[in-house]
């Protein structure tokens, strides 16, 4: 199977929003977290931060899954609870 480039991408992209994404859970976004700073973030950053959060939540896990599969070669998993003759 001929790599595709753009995927690689994706998955890079992909990765460095999940980094920010909990990055700005624990320092922008509203709601709670166990770990308080003084460096909390109010005001018109925290919505932002809460609005991007929440956009990009709604699609990247699904779209990580979906990229995995592409490189997935699913003949190679042996199928559970068949019978060898």
């Amino acid at each position: 199977m001929k790599r595709l480039y753009y995927l690689d991408n994706l998955m890079i992209f992909l990765s460095i929003l999940v980094v920010l994404h909990h990055v700005s859970i624990s320092y922008g976004t509203m709601g709670g977290w166990s770990y308080i700073t003084s460096e909390k973030l109010t005001g018109t950053i925290q919505v932002f931060l809460s609005a991007l959060t929440g956009i990009e939540a709604s699609f990247s896990m699904s779209l990580f899954f979906f990229n995995w599969t592409e490189y997935m070669p699913f003949w190679k998993i042996p199928y559970i609870g068949t019978i060898k003759q």
